[in-house]
């Protein structure tokens, strides 16, 4: 055994003796106090090469492990909460489209200050967007299996709900063939005659879509006046908003917004969307 001396004013309580008794020290008193002799294992030896050791080094120490403890403990919450969303088709696509509006907002702020760096953020932007683009193309299982669950849309409160859920579930059935021919010959797999007006239909159907399902919340929701459901609303307001800009001008605002404009309105939309989730999920 080899002894060391710890010299300090300050006291080692019970609670320290659990702690070190772990790393395999010795003493005779559950309190030290002033100067004690502490007996250490030979194999630490090979570690600690110091005759005194100050009490102090062992208070900062454990107050690191504790600090370490609390630090790890609030970061394990969001780092789940973000796994949980990235193991699910849905989640992993509002993550995206929080990466590809963020950039895209990024982009339009600094197009005239650093238009180099504008450049990259666009083409990040760019390309996430067509990566939720690819990944939508098998959408068309998961809505019909929707779709033939919903039926006439009896479960609905009144006629006027049913309509209009079947309306939105028709849409989307012509929105997914319409956007897989804009990506088939966008990457030059197929030849279209004219791609801008398909781009021109597939927008179309995207408003449609859109605004079918907000006149349902409306109806539905704000009746209800339920806190959730409204911020539901203002997420499809925000993306009906930015729908309707994909239009060619003259159809209401289509093509008046700025690439900064289009990138705040996303990226607001994509937050409201990931905080759902996250209450959607705190819920269960």
């Amino acid at each position: 055994m080899s002894t060391f001396v710890i010299r300090s004013q300050h006291s080692l309580t019970c609670g320290w003796s659990v702690n070190c008794e772990q790393v395999g020290v010795s003493y005779v008193n559950s309190r030290v106090n002033n100067t004690q002799n502490i007996q250490l294992p030979p194999q630490f030896t090979n570690y600690i090469r110091v005759s005194e050791v100050e009490l102090v080094s062992f208070e900062i120490i454990s107050d690191l492990v504790q600090y370490s403890v609390l630090i790890s403990a609030k970061m394990s919450k969001p780092l789940n909460t973000l796994c949980d969303m990235l193991e699910t088709y849905g989640g992993r696509d509002k993550v995206m489209k929080a990466l590809c509006y963020s950039a895209k907002l990024v982009a339009g702020l600094q197009a005239k200050k650093n238009p180099e760096l504008a450049k990259k953020f666009g083409t990040f932007s760019s390309k996430i967007s067509g990566a939720r683009a690819t990944l939508r193309l098998v959408d068309d299982f998961p809505m019909l299996q929707y779709s033939l669950e919903y039926g006439l849309g009896k479960s609905e409160p009144d006629r006027t709900m049913s309509i209009l859920g079947v309306l939105a579930n028709i849409v989307d059935h012509i929105y997914y063939p319409v956007e897989k021919i804009c990506w088939l010959a966008e990457h030059n797999l197929i030849n279209v005659q004219d791609p801008d007006k398909w781009d021109v239909i597939n927008s179309v159907f995207w408003v449609m879509s859109i605004y079918l399902n907000l006149m349902r919340e409306n109806i539905e929701k704000i009746l209800a006046r339920q806190r959730m459901e409204i911020i539901t609303i203002v997420r499809l307001t925000l993306d009906f908003t930015h729908a309707v800009s994909t239009l060619p001008k003259g159809w209401l605002w289509g093509g008046r917004l700025e690439t900064w404009h289009v990138g705040l309105i996303g990226t607001t939309s994509a937050a409201i969307g990931i905080y759902q989730f996250i209450k959607k999920r705190s819920k269960h």
